[in-house]
């Protein structure tokens, strides 16, 4: 299991500094939150 969160620290996206958690930004993961309750499986696709 991968955690996905947010950051407040933006320039920090898209860089290998997590403890293999998913870091997006504050806007999508409060997007994300709106749309799946808590627990729901995604699928990341690179």
């Amino acid at each position: 299991m991968i955690g996905i969160h947010g950051t407040n620290q933006p320039n920090l996206l898209g860089q290998d500094v997590s403890h293999g958690c998913i870091r997006v930004s504050n806007e999508t993961i409060t997007r994300l939150a709106r749309l799946l309750p808590l627990g729901t499986p995604v699928e990341i696709v690179a």
